[in-house]
């Protein structure tokens, strides 16, 4: 789940500039929240928590918890669904494991229900899901969200090294390494220009 804490710990510093950020639009009709240059600098913060314990991790959920019942986004909606199930990281009790497992998903598929047009609700319930254990049976939703990624990839809007190219090239990366394509995986890793970003990326993948 490191990328998912990546993305909390990235939300958590910028969420009162999120919500005066412009959305970036994506084509064909989504769209992501305008990185600023504080997100990259949130971004180098949160290398110090990646490996986060579960002290911080419950730390995380009851910030982003307060946030969602001030406001209830979807955008929000999927942060707290992702920390949820990350949760399960936590526990050796294999039905404990499943009641975080079951509670985050809840949240980030009915997040994406309501969003399905908003490509950061669909980075955190991918993410999450990557990682999830195949007898969960997420499949269906991984293949779901890495078409929509590739859709956005291929229609040519998304702008070099940027923040949004380059979590698509991860997604789609980790999704056909998860397939067993390691040479469609490559392609897509080799396209993030970024090598210390790529370094990052790489090492993830071999954890999948």
């Amino acid at each position: 789940m490191l990328r998912v804490t990546h993305l909390l710990v990235s939300l958590l510093v910028l969420l009162p500039i999120m919500a005066i950020a412009s959305d970036l639009k994506l084509g064909d009709g989504f769209y992501l929240t305008e990185r600023t240059s504080q997100l990259e600098q949130a971004n180098e913060t949160m290398k110090s928590v990646r490996n986060a314990d579960e002290d911080a991790a419950l730390k995380a959920l009851d910030k982003l918890q307060s946030f969602y019942n001030e406001n209830k986004s979807p955008l929000l909606m999927s942060y707290v669904g992702s920390l949820k199930a990350m949760q399960a990281r936590y526990t050796i009790l294999p039905w404990m494991k499943l009641t975080h497992a079951k509670n985050g998903s809840k949240m980030l598929d009915k997040a994406v229900k309501k969003d399905p047009k908003n490509l950061e609700i669909r980075f955190n319930r991918f993410f999450t899901y990557i990682e999830f254990p195949s007898f969960l049976k997420k499949g269906i939703f991984i293949q779901e969200d890495a078409r929509v990624m590739k859709a956005v990839y291929e229609n040519g809007t998304l702008e070099e090294g940027s923040y949004a190219k380059n979590s698509v090239l991860e997604a789609l990366a980790s999704f056909y390494t998860k397939e067993g394509k390691k040479d469609k995986a490559n392609e897509y890793l080799e396209q993030i220009k970024d090598p210390s970003f790529k370094s990052e990326v790489s090492a993830r993948l071999k954890a999948l």
